[in-house]
């Protein structure tokens, strides 16, 4: 809804497909390649539950693979990128997808693990596949963990089980190189946030994640966004004691400097993301919009004048189901990352309980997702944000059927 009372739809575009839980454009892929060098046609299609690229040109392109990654993230880029020498054309001159179809794929060499870490890591990555359902034996040193399988929440149980063992790795580190080969060389170490994107700009987009969270839940803005620093918190760096107040005040002072300041924060994100922009404007500084995503103020349960946090009674399992139903996959988390998502539900709730009400000079835009079971209802319920806020709110409504749903969430909008 916007500043009119309208509320703004955003439909299914019929060239959009779900891969690996991931909404994507296959427009936006083809007209990425159109652009690179000696590209003359271009289609993407799904064969096998595969994205697949075709390309003509003169004579194959060796690096197109590295040229179409610079505006294609690792998530949504095509399992394979295929030369042919002419398109298959229907009578009417445009390209025939069901003969693309038909033409045969060329397998990936496979690649083993060498050396200690590598076999690790294959192990790991393996090893949560197959708990998802997915049919794999063994993955190629060389091959995109995300052709393989490999979505945000599989990289969460992958990172949280390597951490256990004393490998600190990171989300971003799946993002940067998304080869077992490439993240074997890496020095990892926990940081409090990530730059998704940086190059010295006057702009930044902070960016608070969901409960139990990774910075490269945002790994997409890069793609988005130009001209800005695109910072991705991460929760875990910070002790479980730490609040709301506390962990807000450490990020506004990493961005009061900046000339320009957008803050996004998704589910319970949305509570770091009003306390850093309450804490900005009292000291001067104008956010230039609040954006906050699949979030809504609750009522919070009290006992003898506490809270109880629904979350925090669940058992292991009964929390994988129930993110298994808000995510719409087969959701298997264990360990660190369950009891850094029950950490951060608390501040959520704690944080919300206290605030009690507040005011923001800064426009505020919800997006919600239709099929969002968590935000069900949203349409009566968004208003619940205005005592947070005490300003006008602009709803923008997304297609999803999960609660998970930020890389879903059209580019323009973010």
């Amino acid at each position: 809804m916007g500043f009119d009372g309208q509320i703004y739809y955003l439909g299914r575009n019929d060239n959009q497909v779900k891969i690996r839980g991931v909404r994507i454009d296959l427009s936006e892929i083809e007209s990425n390649a159109l652009k690179i060098d000696g590209v003359r046609q271009a289609k993407c299609i799904v064969s096998d539950k595969k994205l697949l690229l075709y390309y003509t040109a003169s004579e194959p392109i060796p690096d197109i693979r590295h040229a179409l990654s610079k505006n294609i993230p690792a998530n949504r880029m095509p399992s394979a990128i295929i030369y042919l020498d002419d398109m298959p054309l229907l009578p009417s001159g445009k390209i025939d997808k069901s003969a693309l179809k038909k033409l045969p794929v060329p397998p990936n060499d496979y690649v083993p693990p060498k050396t200690d870490m590598e076999v690790l890591l294959c192990n790991e990555i393996v090893k949560q596949l197959k708990s998802e359902g997915v049919k794999i034996d063994k993955i190629s040193i060389t091959e995109n963990i995300f052709d393989a399988g490999v979505d945000s929440l599989s990289i969460i149980s992958i990172v949280l089980n390597l951490n256990k063992i004393g490998i600190p790795v990171s989300f971003q580190d799946f993002y940067q190189s998304p080869t077992v080969r490439e993240l074997a060389t890496k020095n990892f170490k926990l940081k409090p946030m990530e730059y998704l994107q940086y190059g010295g700009h006057n702009t930044v987009v902070l960016c608070f994640p969901y409960a139990g969270g990774h910075p490269h839940s945002f790994s997409l803005l890069t793609k988005g966004i130009s001209n800005a620093d695109v910072v991705g918190v991460n929760y875990d760096y910070f002790d479980r004691d730490t609040s709301v107040e506390e962990i807000s005040k450490f990020f506004v002072n990493l961005v009061k400097d900046y000339e320009n300041i957008q803050i996004v924060g998704v589910c319970i994100g949305s509570a770091f993301a009003l306390e850093t922009t309450y804490q900005l404007e009292a000291l001067g500084k104008k956010v230039e919009h609040l954006t906050l995503i699949g979030s809504l103020p609750m009522k919070f349960p009290k006992i003898f004048g506490y809270i109880i946090n629904p979350w925090q009674l669940l058992t292991p399992s009964m929390l994988n189901a129930a993110l298994s139903r808000l995510s719409g996959k087969k959701v298997v988390l264990s360990g660190k990352f369950i009891e850094q998502f029950k950490v951060d539900t608390q501040r959520f709730f704690s944080y919300m309980d206290r605030r009690k009400k507040g005011n923001i000079y800064a426009p505020v835009r919800l997006i919600f997702a239709d099929g969002d079971k968590f935000t069900k209802g949203y349409k009566k319920k968004y208003t619940r944000w205005n005592r947070y806020t005490g300003g006008s709110l602009q709803v923008i409504e997304c297609h999803s059927d999960s609660h998970f749903f930020v890389e879903e969430i059209p580019l323009n909008l973010l």
